[in-house]
Formats: C-alpha cells, sequence, structure tokens
C-alpha cells in the first residue's frame, strides 16, 4: 500500500539523520583527541638566560668540584697502598699535588674574573667569599699533602692519624667546609632564581 511506503521512507531518512549524528560526533571527537595529542604540550617554566657573571662563577665552582674530587680520592687512599714508599702511596701524593694546583690557578682565575664577578645579580661579596674558601681549601690540602709525606715514610702500620700535619689538616678542612658552606648560601637564590641546580661544594 502506498501509505506503508510513506512510513518506510520515512523511517529510513530518521535513520540516516541519526548515524549521520553519529558519525559527525565521533568525526568531531577524533579531532578533538587529534588536537590533544599533535597540538603543543605543557611545558615546565623556561630557564632564564644566564648572565656573564653567573655563568663565570658556575665555572669556577667546577673548577673547585675537581680540586676537591682529586683531595677527597688522595685522602680516602691515603691507607690502602699500606706499604711506605709504595708507588701506590705516592700516587695518592701526587694527587693532593694535583687538588692544590687546581685551586692555585682558581685564585688566579678568581682575581682575573672579578669585575665580571662584581656584575649584577652576582657583586663584589662573591668573590670574596669564593676567594676565602679557596684559601682555606689551600692550607687544608697542603696540610694533608705534607701528612701523605709523613706516610711515605712511616706507611700505615701504626697510628696514621696520630701525626701532626694530620691534625693541622682536619683542623684546617672544618674551617674550610664553613667557608664553603657560607658561599653555597650566597649562591642558592640565585641558582634558583635561574632555574640551577643547587650547588654543594666538595670538599675533604
Amino acid at each position: 500500500m502506498p501509505w506503508a511506503r510513506v512510513a518506510r521512507a520515512r523511517r529510513l531518512k530518521r535513520w540516516a539523520w541519526a548515524a549521520g549524528l553519529l558519525v559527525a560526533a565521533a568525526l568531531v571527537a577524533a579531532g578533538v583527541l587529534i588536537g590533544l595529542q599533535l597540538g603543543p604540550r605543557a611545558q615546565g617554566p623556561q630557564r632564564r638566560p644566564l648572565p656573564v657573571a653567573v655563568a663565570t662563577f658556575r665555572q669556577l665552582l667546577s673548577t673547585s668540584n675537581r680540586a676537591g674530587r682529586l683531595a677527597q680520592a688522595a685522602v680516602a687512599g691515603a691507607c690502602r697502598t699500606r706499604p711506605s714508599a709504595s708507588a701506590g702511596r705516592q700516587a695518592m701524593v701526587t694527587l693532593m699535588a694535583q687538588a692544590v694546583r687546581l685551586d692555585r690557578s682558581l685564585l688566579q682565575e678568581e682575581v682575573s674574573a672579578a669585575a665580571v664577578l662584581g656584575r649584577p645579580p652576582l657583586g663584589p661579596s662573591f668573590g670574596a667569599q669564593l676567594a676565602t674558601a679557596v684559601r682555606s681549601a689551600l692550607v687544608a690540602e697542603q696540610a694533608y699533602a705534607a701528612w701523605l709525606v709523613d706516610l711515605q715514610g712511616t706507611g700505615c702500620y701504626s697510628a696514621p692519624t696520630n701525626d701532626l700535619h694530620y691534625e693541622q689538616a682536619k683542623a684546617a678542612s672544618a674551617a674550610s667546609r664553613r667557608a664553603w658552606q657560607r658561599l653555597s648560601s650566597s649562591w642558592a637564590p640565585v641558582a634558583r632564581t635561574y632555574g640551577l641546580a643547587r650547588w654543594q661544594p666538595i670538599q675533604i
């Protein structure tokens, strides 16, 4: 009958319309998803460009850390090479001598860079604090170097720390650590400002 065909045509039209809506919704959802996947990713705060004073100071701190690692290795290995006047013990003396040379060089670099370090956001106090800390490290390193030479003759068979130079080195190390911690505290807010990792001095 004609009315049946008309009704069937209307139902087909409604189904086609509904299917179209579903397809459109799916396409919109897919587009949103693709946009989320391909769009710009959320990024953390961008690191600010480092001023020349900050970059220079970081280089000097890096040199200090190298000297500190050498000095630590020398002291830690002092009694691992037990025989006196051995090649292994002489290697520890050499390591400490390298630390001393690095810190002496660092003092000269600090003097040369004083004008740069004095610029914002640092200032003259940073160069002065660095020089004080390096000098204190040198005192400790030189006392430890004298102790290591003593061990060349005595070895570590008795009480290796029962030595005048060792006692002087321990006292100098304590003073050096205090000087470096003061410098580290002064540096911390600058490091935060420029998104730098907190610096911890490497000392004996």
